[in-house]
């Protein structure tokens, strides 16, 4: 018996129009290159602490490991909105929005196409910088779960904000409107968990408890 699978159209398109646009080789151009600088830095900084103290301070180099995750991440959250926040509000400005509609795809099939795509080229964007942050392993004192749990949370972290990203396409007519909708959730819900954690950490202190903080 034979089984065919058939990739989701608008997935299909998005996948073949990103990986021939001039706008993704020269974002992968900017991300690999401010992650290779860091990799430089990281070098630089352990001939120069061998140098002048005759020893590698390995401990406080391992901190670089998480300065290029967060630089990571960062930069993703920068990337997202301009992903997802354009997939709808992107068709319906250049009035092609009606033509996908008229097709027999349905609403979710369309919806989950730019998702997925979305989330597709983010995955892309995050395994091609994966060798220039392995450089850590030279170091030590970091393994390979690190780099598989920091995959995990940066695309688990994609589908919430690509979410949050269609649906302010959706409801919002312009992609600029849709992109800083989202810019301002992200800092919303950024700031809101980081009051949260202030706020505990303080009544903690306040009280006395004894705790334990895992990074």
């Amino acid at each position: 018996m034979k089984i065919s699978m058939k990739m989701n159209p608008v997935l299909s398109k998005e996948i073949k129009i990103n990986s021939r646009s001039t706008k993704t080789l020269v974002s992968l151009l900017i991300i690999n290159s401010v992650l290779a600088l860091i990799g430089l830095i990281v070098y630089w900084v352990i001939f120069t602490s061998y140098n002048y103290n005759d020893y590698i301070d390995y401990e406080s180099l391992v901190s670089f490991y998480t300065v290029m995750a967060w630089i990571i991440f960062i930069m993703f959250l920068i990337i997202i909105p301009a992903l997802t926040a354009s997939a709808i509000s992107g068709e319906r400005e250049r009035q092609t929005l009606e033509i996908l509609l008229t097709t027999k795809m349905k609403t979710r099939q369309i919806i989950f196409g730019k998702t997925s795509a979305a989330l597709c080229t983010l995955g892309m964007y995050t395994i091609v910088s994966m060798p220039i942050l392995s450089l850590i392993f030279t170091i030590g004192g970091v393994d390979l779960l690190d780099i598989v749990k920091l995959l995990g949370m940066i695309l688990f972290t994609g589908l919430f904000v690509g979410s949050i990203g269609i649906f302010y396409s959706t409801v919002i007519k312009k992609t600029i409107g849709a992109i800083v909708s989202t810019y301002f959730t992200e800092l919303f819900l950024a700031g809101g968990t980081l009051a949260i954690i202030l706020v505990v950490y303080y009544i903690m202190e306040m009280n006395n408890v004894n705790y334990t903080v895992y990074v």
